[in-house]
């Protein structure tokens, strides 16, 4: 096959150059015939295996059920002239992950946080479409055009359906472990059963590598992967260079490193939602606060002198929920015996909760109250819902016409929305 350049496959798409290769083929840059855009063609090249024509063709089946911008479309399949199956994929313009690290070493945690944030949306795409990555690793992150909040997931070679019943591990019947070492889950390697959170433990180890620019288990010894079913992951440090890791985002993707399956994020919406909240207070930044009078419910007391407003806070959760739940009146009454006496409620459009509520206490413990609220929200609705917070201002007001929609939003509530949406 090196000989493939100006080489028409599948009658279609002339190849240009040869890109790279992948766990079981090779890929081509190649541009259709009569449309001229650029594609990647990925052409099996393993074939001693005799299910690997068979496992060539479910890769594509798998990734063509996905359609996300952070996921790499499949745009066509066949066989060339000579029998060998070929993948037509959308081609990117970028450069790996891995090659990223290797020119660049580590990032900053926010950069890392915006990362991930991208590879979780693609992987809750993945998800949500019945599969389970299997295999997700730097070199599998395609950044496009370079940028680190463009990622890509490719490379679907070892993916398999999320069928709890059939999915029992990375061990196959041969014993051979399934993936790349440095980034299974201890579950992988034993060979337990596996479900979404394994992907999401690789990709709590690709964000500890971006930040401290090291593998957190830098071996392929057997002996060493069998330290990560027993020992829990180590705080991530990032080199001098960079600034400091807070311990709001650390501990999030910890829990995403998680030795038990149970104790991690249930699923990559929830993980991000959870990382977003931490890079919030780890920035220690506050939201756009808007000023409104209008207020929905009937004006209170007036307020107290400024000396005693200062010693209020003020906090908003916007919560979206299943609207199967939301409809039900126990479910609101639940949401309402959650507030406090002054807190207000409200209900926007079909699926999303927003509660405001004072506390007499400073800024800090008005964040924690916070987070503890949207704690207790996705206990009750757990993966079906999404929930995040911002401290506001004593001003902050919604108003009738924001919430039937002949006003905009709030800012503030806005960004809460946008970040969820």
């Amino acid at each position: 096959m090196d000989d493939l350049v100006g080489a028409v496959l599948l009658d279609r798409y002339r190849v240009e150059a040869e890109l790279g290769v992948g766990g079981m083929g090779r890929v081509y840059l190649a541009r259709h015939v009569h449309l001229g855009n650029k594609v990647a063609v990925k052409l099996l090249t393993h074939d001693e295996d005799p299910l690997a024509d068979e496992r060539f063709q479910r890769e594509a089946e798998l990734m063509a059920r996905v359609r996300h911008p952070n996921v790499v479309a499949v745009l066509d399949f066949g066989m060339t002239l000579e029998g060998v199956p070929a993948i037509v994929m959308e081609f990117v313009d970028g450069i790996s992950l891995e090659e990223h690290l290797k020119r660049c070493g580590a990032i900053a945690w926010g950069e890392a946080c915006a990362l991930l944030q991208g590879i979780l949306a693609g992987l809750d795409a993945v998800h949500g479409a019945a599969i389970m990555h299997r295999d997700l690793k730097p070199s599998n992150v395609i950044l496009e055009e370079g940028d680190i909040e463009r990622p890509k997931l490719i490379d679907f070679g070892i993916a398999k359906p999320l069928d709890p019943e059939a999915i029992r591990g990375a061990l196959t019947r041969a014993g051979i472990l399934v993936g790349t070492p440095a980034y299974m889950a201890p579950e992988q390697i034993v060979g337990a059963r596996v479900d979404q959170r394994a992907d999401l433990y690789a990709a709590g180890l690709i964000w500890y590598e971006c930040a401290t620019g090291k593998l957190l288990y830098d071996s392929d010894e057997f002996a060493e992967l069998l330290r990560r079913v027993r020992e829990p992951a180590p705080p991530p440090v990032a080199p001098s260079s960079l600034p400091e890791i807070p311990d709001a985002v650390a501990d999030v993707v910890l829990s995403a490193l998680s030795i038990d399956p149970a104790d991690r994020p249930t699923d990559a919406r929830v993980f991000a939602a959870r990382l977003r909240t931490g890079a919030r207070l780890g920035r220690g930044s506050r939201p756009p606060v808007p000023v409104s009078r209008d207020r929905v419910s009937a004006p209170g007391p007036s307020p107290g002198p400024s000396a005693a407003r200062a010693n209020r806070g003020r906090y908003l959760v916007a919560a979206v929920l299943p609207p199967t739940r939301l409809g039900l009146a126990d479910e609101r009454r639940w949401l309402a015996s959650l507030l406090s006496a002054g807190a207000r409620g409200f209900i926007l459009g079909a699926q999303v909760w927003i509660a405001l509520q004072d506390v007499p206490v400073p800024e800090g413990d008005a964040r924690a109250a916070a987070e503890s609220l949207c704690g207790r929200v996705m206990e009750r609705f757990g993966s079906t819902a999404v929930a995040s917070w911002a401290v506001v201002d004593t001003d902050f007001a919604l108003t009738a016409p924001q919430l039937i929609g002949a006003k905009p939003l709030p800012p503030a509530l806005r960004d809460l929305l946008d970040a969820m949406l």
